[in-house]
C-alpha cells in the first residue's frame, strides 16, 4: 500500500510540473500557477475531471491522458488490495516439493496402517 501512494504522489508531483510547464506560457491557458496544475492535477488522476482547469495544448492533453489512464489503473490497485485484505488469507497449499513429498508419506503411512488393522481383522 506504501508504494501505491508513493506512486499516486509521484504521479500527482510529475504532472503537476509537466503540464504547468506545457501550459504556463500559453494566453488562453487556465492552468498557470502551481497550485492550478496541483489541483487540475488531483482532480483528473481521481477522475473527477471538474472543467474548470484543462489543458489546451496537445503536450499538456497528453500528460492528461496518461496521468487519467494511471488514475483508473492505480485506483483499481488501491481497490484490489481492500478486497484481498477484505477477503483474508485462504488457506494455504503445499506449493513446494518437499511439503508434497511430506504429506505424501503420511498418507502412505495412514493407508499401510489401514491394510494391516484390515489383514488383522481377517
Amino acid at each position: 500500500m506504501a508504494s501505491v501512494l508513493v506512486t499516486f504522489f509521484l504521479l500527482i508531483m510529475f504532472s503537476s510540473i509537466g503540464i504547468l510547464i506545457c501550459e504556463q506560457q500559453n494566453p488562453g491557458s487556465k492552468i498557470k500557477t502551481a497550485e492550478d496544475a496541483i489541483w487540475w492535477s488531483v482532480a483528473t488522476i481521481a477522475t473527477v475531471g471538474y472543467g474548470d482547469m484543462y489543458p489546451v495544448t496537445t503536450e499538456g492533453r497528453c500528460i492528461a491522458m496518461l496521468l487519467m489512464i494511471a488514475g483508473v489503473g492505480m485506483f483499481g490497485v488501491v481497490s484490489g488490495i481492500v478486497a484481498s485484505t477484505l477477503m483474508g488469507q485462504q488457506k494455504k497449499e503445499p506449493g513446494d516439493k518437499k511439503e508434497i513429498m511430506e504429506w505424501l508419506k503420511r498418507m502412505e503411512a495412514k493407508i499401510d496402517a489401514l491394510k494391516k488393522d484390515k489383514e488383522s481383522e481377517n
